[in-house]
C-alpha cells in the first residue's frame, strides 16, 4: 500500500511539474528559433555573409510571447512588469555565437521583465501560484510518510 502511494506521488507530482509548476515557462531554445526566423533577422539584423556575423543595435527590443525582449544592460519597463530578469548567455549558447554589437561586442545577457505575481524562469516568467501549490504538496506527502512510518512503528511495538 505505501509503495503504491509512493509512486502514485511519484507520477501525479511528476504530471503536476509539466502541467502547473511551469506555466509561463520558456527554454532559451524557443527564444533562439524565434530569433533565427528569416523575418526576424530582416528586421532586426544586418548580416555579413563573409565573416557570417549578424549584427544588431545594442538598444534592439523583441517582442515575443507577449513579452518584450532586450539585449545586456539596456531595458525598458513595460506593461507593468516591475521584475526585471536576466538571462546570461555563455560561450556554450552556440545560436548566440554569430551575434555582435555594431561596436565589435557579444551580447552577454538577456533582460526582460515579469509581472510582481511571476517569478524569472529561464527566459519566460512563471506564475507565484503555482510554486504555492508545489510547496503546499510536498510538506504534506512528507508529513503522511511520516505518519505511516510513525504507525507501522506502533504496530511493530505493540506486537511484541
Amino acid at each position: 500500500m505505501f509503495r503504491k502511494f509512493f509512486t502514485f506521488l511519484l507520477i501525479n507530482n511528476n504530471l503536476h511539474n509539466h502541467i502547473l509548476f511551469r506555466t509561463g515557462y520558456i527554454e532559451f531554445s524557443y527564444l533562439s528559433r524565434f530569433l533565427s526566423e528569416p523575418r526576424v533577422i530582416e528586421h532586426y539584423f544586418s548580416y555579413n555573409n563573409v565573416t557570417d556575423i549578424y549584427s544588431i543595435d545594442k538598444h534592439s527590443i523583441f517582442p515575443f510571447n507577449k513579452n518584450y525582449y532586450f539585449f545586456d544592460d539596456f531595458y525598458e519597463p513595460t506593461e507593468n512588469r516591475t521584475k526585471v530578469c536576466i538571462f546570461k548567455l555563455y560561450r556554450h549558447y552556440e545560436e548566440i555565437d554569430h551575434v555582435v554589437f555594431s561596436d565589435g561586442s557579444r551580447p552577454k545577457q538577456i533582460v526582460f521583465g515579469c509581472h510582481s505575481y511571476q517569478v524569472c524562469c529561464e527566459v519566460g516568467c512563471c506564475e507565484i501560484n503555482n510554486y504555492i501549490y508545489f510547496w503546499f504538496l510536498y510538506p504534506c506527502a512528507a508529513l503522511m510518510i511520516a505518519f505511516a512510518c510513525l504507525a507501522r512503528k506502533n504496530r511493530e511495538n505493540e506486537a511484541t
